[in-house]
């Protein structure tokens, strides 16, 4: 009987693990079944992990979504449990899930009780992620400058890849990191990534940091809104990067409305809004429970995005004082 558990948020690492073991355990895939815990019931787990493999041969059961972690896995960990001291000798189950799970979860004290293999792969900051990146880079045949690997990060995470922190605006994606590299090692040709090539090849996600103007727009406070506005745009920031920050907050909004049916770190994951924004906005902020302002938001960024892109609008700068006057205002009834 052999059943591994593998979790935390690094996709990356946790998703190469699980290759690893499926070519280890069942090369050619023949005897492996995978199942989803939001749409296998008892019954379907069940039937997977006491079915033996062709020929005598071993079987592999890969089940995403762990029970009494991932909110919306239909059988319960007391349900799971029987069914994977039982199974047959042969049989390797795999449990994933994208969450790091909390020590007093049943999962994981029966993983260790039972001594089961426990596998973590948890997101990296500072020096750890730099690591990892310039290991990942070797990996494609490429070395990276250390400046290169800094300037890579702060592209895409300034200042919060450096530590973490649970009010960071962002959750890092180590997928998207990932890609990054990948995408750098495909166009290098000396074999070294130089900072000039990241600055070159990689968009600058850093945004404007105008969270007061949003949070002034979107809890329905006009006058304050435009006030912040002004000053926003006179300290120098672009037009189209405040447009960029205001755009950005309904979907925080949304994944918000989310948290109390499926638990704030399964939301973190699928919308990439860390888990302390969402904490935050769900326990200080109102405009989460407005679906009207928030679809009226929605048009009217659409609509000025239009606006510009078709030459309707003079400059960006032209739409954006009616814009934030708009969504405060719909955000206020």
């Amino acid at each position: 009987m052999s059943v591994v558990l593998l979790h935390g948020r690094n996709s990356v690492d946790l998703d190469e693990r699980l290759a690893a073991l499926l070519a280890e355990h069942d090369p050619g895939g023949l005897n492996t079944a995978k199942l989803d815990s939001d749409i296998a019931n008892v019954t379907d787990i069940a039937a997977a992990v006491s079915t033996p493999g062709f020929f005598g041969s071993g079987r592999v059961v890969v089940l995403r979504g762990v029970p009494g972690v991932d909110r919306n896995a239909r059988a319960d960990w007391d349900e799971l449990e029987p069914l994977l001291t039982g199974q047959p000798e042969t049989t390797v189950s795999i449990l994933v899930t994208g969450q790091k799970i909390p020590a007093n979860r049943k999962a994981l004290k029966t993983a260790k009780a039972r001594k089961w293999t426990v596998e973590l792969y948890e997101t990296l900051y500072g020096r750890d992620l730099e690591a990892w990146a310039s290991n990942r880079a070797k990996t494609l045949g490429v070395k990276f400058e250390l400046v290169a690997v800094r300037e890579l990060l702060d592209r895409l995470y300034p200042t919060s890849w450096q530590r973490e922190d649970r009010w960071n605006p962002q959750t890092l994606d180590m997928r998207l990191i990932s890609t990054e590299i990948e995408k750098l090692a495909a166009g290098c040709v000396t074999g070294t990534v130089s900072q000039q090539m990241v600055q070159e090849l990689v968009a600058d996600r850093s945004g404007v940091t105008a969270f007061k103007l949003n949070d002034e727009t979107y809890e329905g406070r006009a006058g304050a809104a435009l006030i912040e506005l002004d000053m926003v745009l006179a300290n120098g920031e672009a037009p189209e990067r405040v447009i960029g920050q205001i755009g950005y907050q309904p979907g925080v909004l949304l994944a918000a409305g989310y948290v109390q049916r499926y638990g704030v770190d399964t939301v973190a994951d699928a919308s990439g809004v860390s888990a302390g924004q969402l904490k935050a906005t769900v326990s200080r902020k109102s405009g989460w429970r407005n679906s009207s302002g928030l679809s009226s938001a929605v048009e009217a960024l659409r609509r000025s995005e239009w606006l510009v892109k078709t030459g309707r609008a003079s400059s960006s700068e032209s739409v954006l004082t009616p814009l934030v006057a708009e969504i405060a205002e719909g955000f206020r009834r």
